[in-house]
């Protein structure tokens, strides 16, 4: 119908999330689950393990708190209550990965800013819930909790609007305690802020003891998160039957939600540590065996090589970064796509440096649209006017034509704004839109937005 500068590459925002989420769709599968694993080290008897207990990180997007505690009570299942040893966390899958969560904006206190881990625990999010007690306090309460750190039960409260909250209270994580800098606006009654954690593997670790110790379980050891695979030549833990050279024994299973679940949150919420997850496990997941790469290796030859593995290295995914990452993006788009790839350091479009052209993102949503998994890729974004960061569409624009007819996936940054999905126009017939809008100065979104809504509203009309 209309383009404009289409082969222009342009900083997308989080439109850019529709390449990783669809390329996971194209490479893993819509059914495509992370596997959690759970092994331990020396022996149990009675309810007592006299071991480690190992969890191996798969990457999940989504291991929030209510389903980490649903992992450690199928350990505790098995008949494991008390830990003669450490909890090991092995978050190997995903190598250096972590960022500064200052470096974008100067906001590491910004869930948007968590950093993807291998074993990544409720977003590395907590949530902070005030109820006022008087026209002097209000009481605090944390979820998840954090073993061994102090978070303070109460807060002042100061005559002043909510507003953001969140951010002016400004938290401040230290070593062993939470700490607020200011007081509680008193218009804010009953309100819940949601701050991230600076360490993904120490929040990880914190809130595994709490879950542990809140299911009247023990352990006297530590819970230990590295990013370094699990050896159990040199085990972490060197006390008694732990520090035995066994191969550990593998007793959980624990399946995440499906790919098809977690890219509706994806695009729906515009999840960005999420994103980053997906991302790097395009990678980690979709390799080619060894047999398959060199088919001159004959059964007898891979025969030894399984039998030289343990069984904790059995089904352990490839270990990635975001370079190798970013190259298999890169390599897929290639091989399916003509337009050239985009730029990528990140897969969830939290960068100024990401680029695509509205010609690239068209040419990736129209080879979406015919592909089996289609479905799942376009119910996860948002329906203009009505759920995810579209729905204030219809207040924007109250008589647009698009509202309910338009599957969008929109983008925000203090200098981009964007939209790009599949609109269905009256006539039946259903188009692709793209639309990119940068500015070298900081740019007034909701000056810009509008232009994208008369984008759907006048595409809805055909």
């Amino acid at each position: 119908l209309l383009s404009h500068q289409p082969d222009i590459a342009r900083t997308p925002a989080s439109t850019m999330k529709l390449v990783p989420s669809f390329i996971a769709l194209d490479t893993l599968g819509a059914d495509f689950v992370w596997h959690t694993r759970v092994y331990h080290t020396g022996i149990v008897i009675g309810e007592k393990l006299l071991g480690d207990l190992i969890i191996q990180g798969s990457g999940d997007p989504k291991m929030t708190h209510e389903r980490l505690q649903q992992l450690l009570y199928k350990v505790k299942a098995t008949g494991i209550r008390h830990i003669d040893g450490d909890i090991i966390v092995d978050s190997a899958i995903f190598n250096h990965v972590t960022k500064d969560p200052a470096a974008f904006d100067n906001a590491p206190l910004r869930p948007y800013n968590a950093s993807p881990d291998g074993f990544l625990v409720n977003f590395s999010t907590i949530a902070i819930q005030s109820y006022p007690l008087d026209n002097v306090q209000a009481q605090l309460t944390y979820t998840p909790q954090l073993a061994d750190y102090k978070l303070p039960s109460t807060i002042n409260i100061r005559s002043s609007a909510c507003g953001q909250a969140r951010y002016s209270l400004a938290p401040q994580w230290q070593a062993t305690q939470l700490t607020f800098d200011t007081s509680l606006p008193d218009n804010c009654g009953n309100h819940a802020f949601y701050v991230a954690y600076p360490d993904a593997k120490d929040f990880a670790a914190r809130v595994i003891k709490a879950k542990w110790q809140a299911l009247d379980n023990t352990l006297t050891g530590n819970v230990i998160a590295q990013e370094t695979p699990y050896n159990n030549k040199n085990p972490t833990s060197a006390r008694g039957l732990a520090a035995l050279p066994m191969s550990p024994l593998p007793i959980v299973s624990y399946p995440s939600l499906n790919l098809t679940q977690q890219i509706y949150d994806i695009n729906h919420f515009s999840n960005n540590v999420m994103t980053e997850q997906v991302a790097l496990s395009i990678d980690a997941y979709h390799k080619p065996s060894d047999e398959a790469v060199n088919p001159t290796i004959n059964k007898t030859v891979a025969k030894a090589i399984n039998s030289q593995r343990s069984l904790y290295q059995f089904g352990k995914p490839t270990t990635t970064s975001y370079p190798a990452a970013l190259q298999t993006i890169n390599e897929w788009w290639q091989t399916h796509l003509s337009t050239p790839p985009p730029h990528l350091t990140n897969g969830s479009g939290l960068c100024r440096d990401c680029t695509i052209s509205a010609a690239n993102l068209s040419e990736l949503l129209i080879y979406a649209y015919s592909h089996p998994s289609f479905d799942a890729y376009v119910n996860s974004l948002g329906i203009a006017g009505v759920s995810g960061t579209i729905s204030a569409h219809s207040e924007r624009l109250p008589e647009s034509n698009a509202i309910g007819r338009a599957w969008i996936k929109t983008g925000t940054l203090n200098n981009v704004t964007s939209m790009a999905g599949y609109v269905k126009g009256l006539s039946g017939q259903d188009y692709v839109v793209v639309g990119l809008i940068n500015n070298e100065q900081t740019l007034n979104a909701y000056t810009a937005r509008p232009v994208l809504d008369a984008m759907l509203d006048w595409t809805a009309q055909h």
